[in-house]
């Protein structure tokens, strides 16, 4: 599972997009390896998903008062996302 940060990196991302594109990477190179054997690899990148996550401080508590910092329309709710994980993987 990865995420459209392993495409976009931005400031204050660092951490969390440099694991993204480390999981890019090594769906490539997955997909590549394990072509012969018939094996295919899904690299799953969702968008904004209207989740908590960003809420939630480096210590792990919950900020139920923060302001979501993604606009309304570029977020995608967890149904819909659930929904295009489960087909992606279909």
């Amino acid at each position: 599972m990865s995420s459209v940060k392993s495409y976009i990196a931005l400031k204050g991302d660092s951490p969390y997009s440099m694991s993204k594109f480390a999981l890019r990477a090594l769906c490539e190179s997955l997909s590549q390896e394990l072509e012969p054997y018939g094996i295919s690899v899904s690299h799953i990148c969702p968008a904004y998903v209207a989740t908590e996550i960003r809420q939630i401080d480096n210590q792990g508590k919950l900020h139920s008062d923060w302001k979501e910092p993604i606009s309304p329309g570029l977020l995608m709710s967890c149904e819909t996302a659930a929904k295009q994980i489960v087909k992606a993987i279909k």
